[in-house]
């Protein structure tokens, strides 16, 4: 099988990816999830987030093999500065969220934890032909202000699996090579 939406909603996405043929089919398939609608500027936790985070998100990174990449997003309404500084936020709100549950710390506080500002958006934005109106008429969408996390199998400690949903190979692919631009 090979990527199954299993939830699609205005706070939440979440897609089960079955993976290439190898040693990683022993551990279980990845998941791509969004947590999205943020506040405007804000960090909090909706409760959508909050029950994907006890339901999915630390039952999968208690397992030995277990890994979450968690990346914070923002819309374009404020500065560079400042759209890193709320993706951070949204991050440390997750890892909060993520705690109280009881998964090991490691698994949700390592390098690939960081905010991406706006960075994405606007990367895809300038490389993608038909997308430079993908804020319509303003800079201020929900869709945009996210976490997005990735959990796959890493019997290492390092993610090494790719998603073969192009939305999520691109978004991870993205996020893992990242670096903060000011």
């Amino acid at each position: 099988m090979p990527t199954e939406i299993l939830t699609d909603n205005t706070d939440i996405f979440l897609a089960r990816d079955e993976t290439f043929e190898g040693v990683e089919d022993i551990l279980g398939p990845s998941f791509f999830i969004l947590l999205r609608n943020f506040p405007l500027n804000s960090h909090t936790l909706l409760p959508a987030h909050v029950e994907i985070l006890r339901e999915r998100v630390a039952p999968y990174i208690t397992r030995p093999a277990g890994f979450a990449e968690i990346y914070g997003m923002t819309d374009r309404s404020g500065s560079r500065q400042v759209n890193y500084k709320v993706g951070a936020e949204r991050v440390a709100a997750v890892q909060k969220g993520l705690q109280v549950f009881g998964p090991p710390f490691a698994k949700f506080h390592h390098a690939f934890v960081k905010s991406i500002g706006e960075d994405f958006f606007e990367s895809r934005e300038k490389t993608t032909p038909g997308t430079d109106n993908v804020f319509g008429d303003g800079v201020k969408n929900g869709e945009f202000r996210l976490v997005v996390i990735a959990l796959t199998p890493a019997p290492i400690g390092v993610p090494t699996r790719l998603f073969r949903f192009r939305p999520a190979a691109n978004t991870v692919g993205f996020c893992r090579s990242h670096r903060q631009t000011n």
